[in-house]
């Protein structure tokens, strides 16, 4: 199954009113939907955002660099595809931009291999669960809010069934902003799950007087607390002081930005959002948990835990293609092999079924 060809579309949907935090406006939302088809013609149809200044920009990026290098590869060879792409990057160009663009087409390969194997994306990366709790995002910053009407918000995203809200703080003295949190932790109650984020608006010192006024309240993570210049040093200084676990990545544009935020004691979990692609991610030890988050799988996952033996036989899903492409699926994600004797336990039993189960004996 070889990628035919590939556009995009660019969607920009005005707001009523601004929903940015305390160093950002949004007044409107944005996405980039991707179409990918096959040779076969299977298509595929993503959406991923939120950029709103540099859409079209995206789109033009994929029709005209991006789809080009990647026409006639294979959907399963998404590691080869992500390495071609990824070498533009050195190149005089926005980084930022260009990866946006290429998380699209990454995300729209993951999505042709789900059709393709008739396996959702939350499969092929190993998710099990069927249903998990949502929260929103709130605390917006709007001119006469009382902290009443923070209490009758919290409420609100209760009635709704959230589960819990990420509470904007930053824009205001840290004693003012944790007067806010306070109102919406008597409001929601005790087993409503409320964070903090700050979109980077704070120093080390603000951040950490709000931290310590806000600690008895049970906040589950405190994210992105300092200025972005030295965001990774200072957030470290941060969670030194603090009992609240420090967040932060959202901001970065590769894995490498990542691991700096962790190999600098800045944060104990990034965060991922947007419309980047996280395929490298697990070569530092960590995946992301949301079904719309993009991850390797194939041959660099995430370090399984101790394995526990045990005679009952592992079970493995095998998809052979037309074209000799034999697809090994398993707990831990898919594995590809290109030709389908490279694969031992094709060897060991011989029998090309185009779906077949296969049992193998733990060693």
């Amino acid at each position: 199954m070889r990628i035919h060809s590939i556009d995009a579309l660019a969607v920009d949907i005005p707001l009523a009113r601004n929903f940015g935090g305390n160093t950002y406006a949004v007044l409107k939302r944005s996405t980039v939907i991707t179409r990918m088809r096959t040779e076969g013609g299977l298509v595929s149809e993503v959406y991923n955002g939120d950029n709103r200044e540099h859409g079209a920009e995206i789109v033009g990026l994929i029709r005209e660099v991006l789809a080009p290098r990647v026409r006639g590869l294979g959907i399963f060879e998404g590691e080869q595809v992500w390495e071609r792409l990824f070498a533009l990057t050195p190149a005089s160009r926005d980084r930022k931009t260009l990866l946006e663009a290429i998380a699209c087409v990454d995300c729209a390969i993951w999505d042709l291999a789900g059709k393709a194997l008739g396996q959702s994306v939350c499969a092929l990366l190993g998710g099990h669960r069927r249903e998990l709790p949502i929260i929103t995002i709130g605390g917006y910053y709007m001119p006469g809010k009382t902290l009443a009407d923070i209490g009758a918000e919290m409420e609100a995203y209760r009635r709704a069934g959230m589960a819990g809200c990420k509470f904007k703080v930053g824009g205001l003295a840290p004693e003012e902003d944790a007067r806010r949190v306070e109102a919406a932790r008597r409001a929601a109650g005790p087993d409503f799950v409320i964070a903090v984020d700050a979109n980077r608006g704070w120093s080390v010192a603000e951040a950490v007087r709000f931290a310590r006024l806000v600690e008895p309240l049970d906040i589950r993570w405190f994210e992105e607390p300092c200025h972005w210049h030295d965001d990774a040093a200072m957030m470290a200084r941060v969670r030194a002081a603090t009992r609240i676990p420090i967040t932060a990545g959202q901001s970065e544009i590769t894995s490498h930005g990542v691991r700096r935020l962790i190999e600098a004691g800045g944060c104990v979990r990034p965060g991922v959002a947007g419309p980047r692609s996280t395929r490298p991610l697990p070569r530092y030890g960590w995946a992301p948990s949301g079904p719309e988050r993009s991850v390797a799988t194939l041959r660099e996952r995430v370090p399984r835990p101790p394995a526990v033996r045990t005679r009952r036989p592992r079970t493995r899903r095998y998809h052979e293609f037309e074209d000799g492409t034999l697809v090994s699926q398993r707990p831990f994600g898919t594995e590809v092999f290109m030709e389908k004797q490279l694969c031992p336990s094709y060897r060991r039993c011989g029998r090309p079924p185009l779906i077949r189960i296969v049992r193998q004996e733990d060693p």
